[in-house]
């Protein structure tokens, strides 16, 4: 039930929900030099310094010669972070979907399986880890636009009709297909409003304009 003066709580949790898609993990298996989430932020902070880096796999031997201390220290606080959220998760009784029974499964074992000279782990964890730094960035960018884990929304959870936005900020929500750009605005209650647009839209540069110039009224139903 809802009404003008409500005031509806819901978890950041459920806004972020699954990033990426999960595949079964199987028999297949990757052996690499160090702890894979480590590696993980190796290439996270290469790519910061250069988008080439992007090509660089995890499985390649000389990243274990490129871990320096700040990237251990980004392992673990991902690693608190994502612990925290799925204990959550297990308290509220929510149902786990395949890729954040995956993520738990990871994040409570990054060591994987511990062999003389290396690390093992199911071959599907890879795109799992890789993506890892750039959740918990944006899980943190959200967070705090939203001022906390635990939201509460002034007024009807469900609008239909005219809203005046004014513009906050983009986020990359890195997304399996990250193929968009999500456009954040305040309504007249304070409440934040979402406005995904594709990277390819032709008309992406002018509407960034037009948003960050001034306030827009959208007609559309909001929930």
């Amino acid at each position: 039930m809802t009404s003008s003066t409500a005031k509806n709580v819901f978890s950041i949790s459920d806004l972020l929900g699954d990033r990426v898609a999960s595949r079964k993990s199987g028999t297949v298996t990757v052996k690499v030099d160090d702890n894979l989430l480590v590696l993980s932020c190796v290439i996270y902070r290469l790519c910061k310094q250069d988008k080439v880096n992007k090509m660089l796999s995890l499985k390649e031997s000389r990243l274990s010669n490129l871990i320096i201390p700040e990237d251990r220290i980004l392992a673990e606080k991902i690693t608190k972070h994502f612990q925290q959220k799925m204990l959550i998760l297990k308290l509220k009784n929510i149902p786990l979907t395949p890729y954040r029974q995956d993520l738990m499964n990871f994040i409570n074992n990054t060591d994987g399986q511990n062999v003389e000279q290396g690390y093992i782990y199911p071959d599907s964890y890879l795109g799992l880890a890789y993506k890892l730094p750039y959740f918990y960035f944006y899980d943190l960018e959200i967070i705090n636009m939203f001022g906390g884990e635990f939201v509460a929304i002034n007024g009807e959870t469900q609008v239909k009709g005219e809203l005046a936005l004014e513009f906050i900020k983009t986020t990359t929500p890195y997304k399996k297909y990250n193929n968009i750009i999500e456009y954040w605005f305040t309504d007249q209650n304070q409440n934040k409003v979402m406005l995904p647009v594709e990277t390819q839209n032709v008309l992406i540069n002018l509407f960034e304009q037009h948003v960050k110039s001034q306030s827009i009224t959208i007609k559309a139903k909001f929930s």
